[in-house]
């Protein structure tokens, strides 16, 4: 058992180091989701354990013990009372038994009212510049929108088990949760539309140190990895693009006897 966990975690790490990152046509989702992680920076991958674990490592969602309903709205260029976008993102994670959890996630970005220019009319500048009737009014001969949206189907387990450290030590237990994201991504601007499909895979481990050194000040080390889009596909009209997207953060937490938690990071 313990060399098969190995195994997928040496994979799960030459594949990510190995991988080179490509171009994503669906930037909204770089916005990122939960004020959690986005103060943290993003780095967040060691640390997602709640509902939005889908986005930053859906390995997180097996460590999510209860229904979690979770939303967020996120005003986007302009000011908080007049913006010209509007994000938004709706979850939702089932805890299932023997260590499952399914989560079903929506994300948008909308922006209204965007004006339509007519085209230029004249061969050059020098037309516009002789002829006034040529040169353009400034006013718009219309407003269209764009409506950016993003679905995910996500499924996380959790693998526990015991090592034995020798006489020594007691035994530590090990949490390994797995997990995936199926994602459906739809974009409508003006009278085009654009859709793609995407597949994210994320691990986790956590070692528990607590019980290698028999104290709770010790706490937890965990190791985090979350390959994005490892599988993807988008089409718009005729073009068809393939994308690949990885991440591996680390965190250590110490916790002490004090209230205090200590966080080291890096992303």
């Amino acid at each position: 058992m313990k060399r098969k966990m190995l195994r997928c975690l040496v994979i799960l790490l030459a594949t990510a180091w190995c991988a080179g990152a490509g171009e994503y046509g669906a930037a909204f989702l770089d916005i990122g989701v939960g004020g959690k992680a986005l103060s943290m920076g993003g780095a967040y991958c060691s640390l997602a354990d709640d509902g939005t674990a889908f986005y930053w490592n859906p390995a997180g969602l097996g460590l999510v013990g209860y229904r979690t309903l979770s939303g967020m709205y996120g005003p986007q260029f302009g000011s908080l009372q007049k913006p010209f976008g509007q994000f938004h993102y709706l979850g939702l994670v089932q805890p299932l038994t023997r260590g499952a959890a399914v989560a079903v996630s929506w994300i948008r970005l909308s922006i209204d009212d965007i004006p339509q220019y007519p085209e230029l009319r004249g061969n050059s500048l020098l037309d516009r510049l002789y002829n006034a009737q040529l040169r353009p009014s400034g006013e718009p001969e219309g407003y269209f929108s764009d409506t950016e949206d993003a679905f995910f189907f996500s499924f996380a387990k959790m693998i526990t088990s015991n090592w034995d450290m020798g006489w020594i030590y007691q035994d530590v237990r090990i949490d390994i949760p797995i997990g995936i994201n199926f994602k459906y991504i739809r974009q409508r601007l003006l009278t085009y539309s654009a859709s793609g499909m995407g597949l994210d895979l994320g691990a986790m481990m956590r070692i528990h140190f607590a019980d290698l050194f028999g104290s709770d000040e010790f706490g937890v080390f965990a190791f985090g990895i979350n390959l994005q889009d490892f599988v993807s596909r988008c089409r718009s009209q005729s073009i068809t693009c393939w994308s690949l997207l990885t991440g591996i953060p680390v965190m250590t937490i110490i916790t002490s006897v004090l209230p205090t938690r200590l966080s080291t990071l890096s992303d």
